[in-house]
């Protein structure tokens, strides 16, 4: 999506496009003979029946007038002396700042003493990098890549043990599920559209979630998105833009800040009655 606005920006100007994007998928193929050592089924496409570890589907659906947007700013000073330390700097920005939000809307949404109650949060992955990791009989795709090469993680616990264990081990559980979804998963996930592509009725599993996802949460991040090159003729660069109303309680998207203390914009979609607590507790750090 980045290549395709800054080329746009590009063209706006009457400037030649570089780098171009390309459309070529021919680098985009199984192995032979195909080989998925990963679980799909439940995890990317619904499976019949259902897994029993898999993420089951929301079905809870709101009147839309219920679910309101909010706009929280973490400035850089906070994430650099007050986040990472108390994850002992062990995690990247958009590790700890997740873990930490996904901790505070599970206090907000009052499930922080469900110890039977899992929740987990679907975390968007570029899949461009990690498919370059993989051994030379792989090609691997291009940066210039426009296209969707995206797959998700699913860092999950209990709810009393995402709150209770603290914002250390709630990094850990987004960074060890985010790494494992390496170069080896994406490949299995193209050779299982190998084997199953043709099959009637492969639905995605995220096509069936109704507009609550309460007790979990759905994130994507737009912190390397190449927003100080978007150009579109205004004589200076498009920092960034926040996403339209959206009525989907539990939906995230982190943000680079237009801020001059710097930082991280996290834009979440949550029921009114959850956002006024978590608007309270957004940065307190217990």
């Amino acid at each position: 999506m980045s290549t395709f606005f800054v080329a746009w920006g590009q063209t706006v100007r009457g400037a030649p496009i570089d780098p171009l994007p390309s459309y070529d998928q021919s680098w985009l193929r199984p192995r032979s003979p195909p080989r998925c050592p990963f679980e799909h089924w439940g995890y990317e496409f619904m499976a019949k029946p259902p897994k029993p570890n898999a993420f089951p589907p929301s079905h809870v659906e709101v009147d839309p007038d219920e679910i309101t947007n909010l706009l929280l700013h973490y400035s850089q000073h906070y994430i650099t002396t007050e986040l990472k330390p108390t994850a002992r700097n062990k995690y990247s920005t958009f590790e700890v700042l997740l873990a930490h939000i996904w901790r505070k809307i599970t206090t907000a949404r009052g499930l922080r003493d469900t110890e039977e109650l899992s929740t987990m949060v679907r975390v968007s992955v570029n899949g461009r990098s990690r498919l370059k990791r993989l051994d030379d009989t792989v090609p691997p795709p291009p940066s210039e890549f426009f296209g969707n090469l995206v797959l998700n993680a699913y860092p999950n616990t209990s709810a009393k043990r995402l709150v209770e264990g603290g914002l250390e081990e709630a990094a850990g559980l987004v960074h060890e599920a985010v790494a494992e979804v390496d170069g080896e998963y994406f490949q299995s996930f193209v050779d299982f559209g190998a084997v199953h592509g043709e099959e009637e009725g492969l639905a995605p599993v995220y096509d069936s979630d109704a507009n609550v996802l309460s007790p979990n949460l759905e994130v994507d991040s737009l912190l390397r998105f190449r927003f100080q090159e978007l150009d579109f003729g205004g004589g200076g660069a498009l920092a960034a833009f926040l996403p339209t109303w959206v009525p989907v309680d539990g939906l995230m998207v982190f943000l680079p800040s237009l801020r001059e203390d710097g930082g991280v914009d996290v834009f979440v979609g949550l029921r009114e009655e959850h956002a006024k607590v978590l608007r309270q507790i957004s940065h307190s750090l217990d």
